[in-house]
């Protein structure tokens, strides 16, 4: 028997619940944002929390209680009426309790389920009836709503503009400092290049010492055969023809052989050098390049506020323009 009763009027709220949804929760839904236009942009609310005067002016009133306490009751008579599962005990109101008689309270949620319903329904009327009244009022006071907009548009304008200025000043910094880097990497890179210099220099010494050490000998076999060659003059001035080239020879590559060895000096020097600072070199890197991903980091913050900014001052300039 109580079966029945229930069935029937479980199906009887839930068409309650739509009717009311229709004809009451949807149009001052509407009628709320025809009133309110831009300054319940979604836009807007994300900045909330982000921009202090601006949520001052949106500081907690009589009439954002009401449609929050509505929603909020609407929520939970939407999960109690369209949940097929087991109902939560936790989304009854603890009124619904006391309308019980004490034998029923025994049955739990099944017993108790439409009485808390009705119970929300009607207190969702009554925040219904507040908020209507609360749209009549501000609905008349079309001035104050124009100045909250005017407000809101400078905020956000200012908003915008220091934004936009910090955008500027880390960029710029980014910008050297990512130069600084850049110069910093390439120094590192610096031993590396030393050190292939100094090896290449080493492979050009020992060929140079070979070609010295070649045409020395040559020398010394010319000599001798000066020495054996007697009194053949042809043969003779052959040989030292021979022996002026080749000693020419071997002073031209004892000479490079020289700048060589200065040269290898010189690098090595350098890349002793290198090798001691690098590790300071190091050290400055990590920092800087840590210091530009800190940057970077904090500019995504403040592209991603500037377009908030953006997304948010359109509807308020569109809808200023239209009522000035």
């Amino acid at each position: 028997m109580y079966s029945r009763w229930f069935i029937e009027n479980l199906q009887y709220l839930k068409s309650l619940k739509l009717q009311f949804d229709k004809a009451i929760y949807e149009p001052l839904q509407e009628k709320h944002k025809s009133i309110f236009g831009a300054l319940v942009e979604s836009s807007i609310m994300e900045l909330k929390e982000d921009i202090e005067e601006i949520k001052e002016l949106y500081s907690e009133t009589n009439k954002d209680n009401v449609i929050s306490r509505l929603k909020y009751l609407h929520e939970r008579l939407e999960y109690l009426l369209e949940d097929e599962g087991e109902v939560d005990p936790i989304f009854f109101s603890l009124t619904s309790a006391q309308s019980l008689e004490r034998n029923c309270q025994a049955n739990g949620s099944f017993v108790r389920l439409v009485p808390d319903i009705l119970k929300k329904m009607n207190k969702a009327g009554l925040l219904a009836e507040q908020w209507l009244h609360v749209l009549a009022v501000e609905s008349a006071s079309g001035e104050q709503r124009l100045g909250k907009l005017e407000r809101v548009k400078t905020l956000l304008s200012d908003r915008l503009t220091n934004v936009n200025g910090e955008i500027g000043k880390i960029e710029k910094e980014l910008d050297s400092e990512s130069g600084e880097l850049q110069n910093l990497l390439e120094r590192e890179d610096r031993s590396v290049l030393i050190a292939d210099r100094a090896k290449s220099l080493e492979q050009k010494l020992n060929k140079l010492h070979e070609r010295v050490l070649q045409t020395y000998h040559q020398i010394t076999d010319i000599r001798d055969l000066v020495k054996t060659a007697g009194g053949n003059d042809k043969f003779t001035t052959k040989l030292m023809a021979d022996l002026k080239k080749k000693q020419k020879l071997h002073d031209e590559m004892s000479g490079k052989l020289k700048v060589a060895k200065y040269e290898k000096k010189l690098v090595e020097e350098d890349l002793s050098l290198e090798l001691e600072i690098k590790p300071n070199l190091i050290r400055l890197t990590n920092g800087l390049q840590e210091k530009c991903e800190q940057l970077e980091v904090a500019l995504d913050l403040l592209y991603k506020e500037r377009e908030k900014i953006e997304r948010a001052i359109k509807p308020v300039v569109d809808t200023v323009s239209m009522e000035t």
